[in-house]
């Protein structure tokens, strides 16, 4: 697997990773709560592919992304439940985790802000790229129910890796939620 790193917004240059799908999910579960009370523009970020130049002038290199990620604000928690059900049943590898903002005090009570992560068998190409994250969005839409944030259509989309917001309710002020499979 092939993953781009940023140390925050501003950083001026990415950081092309190679791993293999158990030490992404180390290196998620690592950071998960060691940023408490960090603006989030300082955290660190993800893209799941190489990419050159400067971060907000990046290329995806010629290998593709190498997983996707889909996003979903204050769903229904049992639409988020059902979506990481419906993760695990077409993949079996996969990461789902709460975002920065979950438990954060605008936090609709019974909705999640959350990320699930899947890596793909093969590198899929930028050109293909529209079309398959339509795919996963129009799953996951309509068999759980979960809409899916559009910017993550963007193919040079950048995540913040798990981390919790300093106004998080308990139990997310202990840490975000991960579920990890197939690690």
């Amino acid at each position: 697997m092939r993953v781009c790193l940023t140390d925050h917004v501003q950083s001026p240059a990415p950081i092309n990773v190679e791993c293999t799908w158990p030490e992404m999910v180390t290196l998620f579960r690592a950071e998960a709560g060691l940023l408490r009370g960090t603006a989030k523009e300082d955290q660190r970020m993800i893209s799941f592919g190489h990419f050159t130049g400067p971060v907000g002038n990046t290329t995806l290199a010629d290998d593709g992304l190498h997983a996707i990620a889909l996003d979903f604000d204050d769903v229904p928690d049992t639409a988020f439940r059902a979506a990481v059900e419906l993760a695990q049943t077409l993949s079996t590898e996969g990461l789902a985790h709460t975002t920065f903002s979950h438990g954060a005090r605008e936090t609709p009570e019974g909705t999640t802000r959350g990320r699930i992560v899947i890596p793909f068998s093969a590198p899929i190409q930028a050109y293909q790229w529209p079309v398959t994250w339509d795919g996963f969005e129009r799953a996951f839409r309509d068999f759980a129910q979960a809409t899916c944030d559009p910017v993550c259509k963007n193919v040079g989309r950048r995540y913040w890796l798990p981390s919790i917001n300093a106004k998080a309710a308990p139990p997310f002020d202990k840490g975000p939620w991960i579920l990890a499979w197939g690690a």
